[in-house]
């Protein structure tokens, strides 16, 4: 397997950002490599890709430079692969380093940009290079790309293979060259630039990079010192992280018809009749998770395409891939065109509903602020979470084992219950304090919190949104029309319900925060009638 490479030093990103995410989108890359971004902090990873790539920056360090503007490097990887930042490797240069394991090998990937004139950058970067190198095992990949600004260097082909060989080093280029040869690697560019020099190096340590070509979708307009460059890099049996499809339930389009024929059919005395409440809560759950599954239709969660792309641009998009497919397979010139066509056609397509979505956004402002704020939140996310993570010695990858180690890190801030607290009332381990129980609920109450429920809003951690409870109201168990329980009890169903505040705080929760924390027991149909009611009875 080879993965599909794109390297361009693009001479800043701040004033391209849109053109670059169009190109961006267009393009279909396993890895991107990008010198002299000039990004700071006030630009957010998700206002360059979309969520199906990670974004790996090294921003110009400010207080390690005379200069304000340039420099940065950044690595975007597509999301499938198992990549994660190595900041040790990092040297006194602009250069990032990520590893990608395959299986028990790693490839180790370092983007890096020396300034002109940076002669000490030169020899930190050998330097670091090399103790690097030493750290990996002797079958580790490595690939660099990066701007080295060597401009009298020539690299030359002297024996009628894809690697190039330097010449004519001046000497404050004698230490990065010499380490190069030291360690074996090997320079693949031959794009040359508008002065016949190759400044832009691509490096290896095996002879892995192939079918080495100028980009003819560059990501922004080619400065004419830097052409930018695809390559293929042969990693042999690399299998991708497999991505399995999500579904969601989409509410809004359930039969509640059926729903409400269903529960008018149900004897809650009986069924619900001399349970506890935990038991009586379970098996309300369980026949609201079998209905919800027999009436309300799954929508697969389309984590591929941007949200604002049209039906349009998706089959084109996929017409395009497929034509690609098949060109590489057969390698047909009408196979070629006809993959140029849709690459054009596509792209004009994203820009088109890239620029009709901003301008939907900014049309709606006055209107509807909530879609602006949307949007903005959406831009200052971060890249998805690394697909893998440490805590101290210990590396975990698999969504359990990163659950676990999470749960390691935060268990000294556990505390275990004590039947000592001024602020509970505790007798062998249960509350025993009966404010909740004081609280009646009406038939009017309950069917009135429901019906005022905002339906527009998502579920909660137990799955059922409002607009569920919202067009079944009429037909709920009234069960729980009067609180008969006691705050141990609340907490124990909580707890099970996966209700964050309430386990991460353990037992120490006073009846006043509690009654805040009611949504997973009664939730959205009886919080908020039981807050009105309890404050009109001024218990707090």
């Amino acid at each position: 397997m080879a993965l599909h490479v794109l390297y361009q030093n693009v001479r800043g990103l701040r004033t391209k950002l849109s053109n670059f995410k169009i190109n961006f989108l267009c393009g279909a890359f396993d890895l991107i490599m990008v010198t002299e971004s000039w990004l700071n902090k006030d630009i957010c990873d998700r206002e360059l890709v979309d969520n199906n790539y990670n974004v790996f920056r090294r921003d110009r360090d400010l207080t390690n430079s005379s200069k304000k503007d340039g420099g940065g490097v950044l690595v975007i990887v597509r999301n499938e692969l198992n990549a994660s930042i190595v900041p040790d490797f990092n040297s006194e240069a602009e250069d990032i380093w990520i590893v990608i394991k395959v299986n028990k090998r790693r490839i180790y990937i370092c983007c890096v940009y020396i300034a002109p004139g940076n002669d000490m950058a030169y020899l930190s970067f050998a330097r670091k290079l090399e103790s690097n190198r030493n750290k990996m095992g002797v079958q580790d990949l490595i690939l660099i790309c990066g701007d080295f600004n060597c401009p009298s260097v020539k690299w030359v082909n002297q024996s009628f293979s894809i690697v190039l060989n330097p010449t004519e080093v001046e000497n404050k280029f004698a230490s990065i060259v010499d380490t190069f040869n030291f360690l074996e690697f090997k320079q693949f560019n031959n794009i040359l630039n508008k002065n016949n020099r190759i400044l832009d190096l691509i490096l290896c340590s095996k002879n892995r990079v192939n079918n080495i070509s100028r980009c003819d979708t560059p990501l922004v307009n080619e400065d004419d010192h830097h052409p930018a460059v695809e390559f293929l890099f042969d990693v042999n049996n690399y299998e991708y992280l497999k991505d399995h499809p999500r579904y969601h339930f989409n509410f809004r389009m359930g039969n509640y018809d059926a729903i409400n024929l269903e529960l008018s059919r149900i004897n809650w005395e009986v069924v619900l009749g001399g349970s506890d409440v935990d038991t009586s809560v379970h098996v309300l759950y369980d026949i609201l998770d079998r209905l919800i599954v027999e009436y309300v239709p799954k929508t697969k969660i389309n984590k591929k395409f941007p949200s604002f792309y049209s039906k349009e641009t998706i089959k084109v998009i996929n017409r395009k891939n497929k034509v690609h497919k098949k060109y590489k397979i057969y390698n047909d010139k009408y196979d070629y065109d006809r993959f140029k066509h849709f690459r054009t056609l596509s792209k004009k397509l994203i820009s088109r509903d890239f620029y009709r979505y901003l301008d939907t956004v900014e049309q709606e402002l006055s209107n509807n602020s909530k879609e602006f704020f949307k949007f903005i939140s959406h831009k200052k996310r971060h890249s998805n979470l690394p697909s893998v993570m440490k805590n101290g010695d210990v590396e975990a990858s698999s969504s359990q084992d990163i659950s676990d180690l999470f749960a390691d890190f935060f268990s000294s801030v556990f505390e275990p219950f004590s039947d000592s607290d001024g602020n509970l009332d505790v007798e062998g381990g249960v509350c025993t304090n009966n404010y909740l129980s004081s609280v009646s609920l009406s038939k009017a109450n309950i069917e009135e919190a429901l019906k005022s429920l905002n339906c527009s809003k998502g579920p909660g951690p137990d799955g059922i949104p409002p607009v569920f409870l919202n067009r079944c109201r009429f037909n709920l168990p009234r069960k729980f029309g009067v609180l008969e329980i006691d705050l141990g009890l609340v907490i124990v169903v909580a707890k099970e319900c996966s209700s964050t505040d309430i386990l991460m705080k353990a037992q120490k929760i006073r009846v006043s925060r509690n009654v805040e924390q009611l949504d997973m027991l009664v939730g959205k149909r009886d919080e908020r009638a039981t807050k009105e009611r309890m404050r009109s009875c001024e218990l707090f």
